[in-house]
């Protein structure tokens, strides 16, 4: 199984609980946009988040546990007891899409990336600064690209 199945279906959960909790969605929204991250948000709402019932539904399907895994886990990499090399790059390319994933970011801020993952795929801090600059680059020239007027 190469990277791109588990990167493909890692938010499904969010496609399931968008279907089922219009209502929390609000409120979900509302805590998101005072800054409070959307798995955060929906834990505090719901009582659980997209990736964990997206990990649910996969081990239902019963899809691989390392896909499983990288799915549940993907915003949470320290709690992962079974890490592998899928469920980092996983968590760590979640990451590079998010808007503050660059020390460029147009507030300033920028989303430091778990010290655990960047050590277990022997990735400097440095190194992941200008990957996520580079995809952000990336994406924006798509972005253009794909703009119609």
């Amino acid at each position: 199984m190469i990277f791109f199945t588990p990167a493909l279906l890692h938010d499904m959960g969010k496609l399931v609980l968008g279907e089922f909790v219009k209502k929390e969605f609000l409120k979900i929204q509302s805590i998101t946009a005072k800054g409070v991250p959307l798995d955060i948000a929906e834990n505090m709402v719901l009582g659980t988040d997209h990736a964990e019932i997206g990990a649910l539904i996969l081990g239902r399907w019963s899809f691989p546990s390392v896909l499983v895994n990288a799915v549940r886990w993907h915003h949470n990499p320290e709690r992962n007891k079974n890490s592998t090399t899928k469920s980092d790059m996983v968590y760590l390319s979640n990451l590079v899409c998010q808007p503050h994933a660059d020390s460029d970011s147009a507030d300033g801020q920028f989303i430091t990336p778990s010290s655990i993952v960047l050590d277990r795929l022997g990735i400097k801090l440095e190194q992941y600064k200008v990957i996520a600059e580079k995809a952000h680059s990336w994406m924006k020239k798509l972005s253009d690209t794909l703009t119609f007027d």
